[in-house]
């Protein structure tokens, strides 16, 4: 028994240096999340709606537990009795995983780009900002589930307009990333 507690442990400790392997210098993750959100527009007064979005990104460690990336992000809102609100950004992003040891690993993320939204060919366009805090569960050393709660926000202007549009989101996201 005391032997086998000594092959658990050296396997346990292992096994937790391992799972960090993929956050070091140097190293890649791509990441894809689905997203269901809850907004709130301000336009003469304030409208409630949900929205679906995916984003997928591709990041770039350039210090232990530090990456950089671009992320590209859809999302297709359906509010009742009004036609779809298609929405394309690319978003520059920064993301720090915190060491707790073991497959478990918190991280925090912000960004800032570009964002075109269109709706009866109506289309907005403007800058985006993200930051979202979650955490990831590491599988193995290559892929890890992850779980969010993040905030967006869009300032939109149609071409030649004075006023602007924004829009804020509160939402929830479940993901796969993929490290090498």
């Amino acid at each position: 028994i005391l032997k086998m507690k000594k092959i658990l442990l050296l396997l346990a400790v292992a096994f937790a240096g391992v799972s960090y392997a993929q956050t070091q210098k140097g190293d890649w993750f791509v990441e894809s999340d689905l997203g269901l959100s809850y907004t709130s527009t301000s336009v003469e007064g304030t409208q409630s709606q949900s929205i679906f979005k995916i984003t997928p990104s591709l990041n770039y460690f350039v210090i232990d537990n530090l990456a950089v990336g671009l992320g590209l992000s859809y999302e297709n809102d359906k509010p009742k009795n009004v036609s779809a609100i298609n929405t394309f950004t690319i978003m520059p992003n920064a993301t720090y995983f915190f060491k707790m040891g073991g497959e478990i690993a918190p991280f925090v993320r912000g960004g800032i780009g570009y964002t075109t939204s269109s709706q009866n060919g109506v289309s907005l366009s403007g800058l985006a900002y993200k930051g979202a805090a979650g955490i990831a569960y590491f599988v193995n050393e290559a892929v890890a589930l992850t779980g969010s709660v993040d905030y967006t926000g869009r300032n939109l202007k149609a071409d030649g307009a004075s006023t602007s549009v924004s829009y804020t989101n509160l939402g929830v996201g479940i993901g796969v990333a993929l490290f090498f």
